[in-house]
């Protein structure tokens, strides 16, 4: 199971965010419940206010509730979809990873 560590010092649980790792029970749970694969991990799940955010979208929408500069992200939905997806899976996941096996 990858290792679950805030991205962010104010991503502390108890504060704005809770974390489940995906592989948990509540995870796979939530996963499920937003027809999301519970047998193949290829993104993370953010849910704000109901509305369910996935890839990029979903630290767009984890970074901009920190403020600036992390509110900046916001910017970034006007790209289109299939360039988040792919920095998405080509940049950000990839780092997530990495911290997870080097941590």
């Amino acid at each position: 199971m990858l290792g679950l560590r805030p991205a962010h010092p104010q991503a502390r649980p108890g504060k704005r965010f809770r974390f489940a790792a995906a592989q948990s029970p509540l995870g796979e749970s939530l996963f499920r419940r937003h027809g999301l694969p519970t047998d193949d991990y290829d993104s993370n799940l953010a849910i704000v206010d109901g509305v369910t955010f996935t890839k990029l979208d979903s630290f767009i929408a984890a970074m901009s509730a920190l403020g600036w500069p992390w509110r900046a992200t916001k910017a970034l939905p006007i790209l289109p979809r299939p360039l988040r997806d792919w920095l998405y899976d080509n940049g950000v996941k990839s780092q997530i990873l990495a911290k997870s096996r080097d941590g």
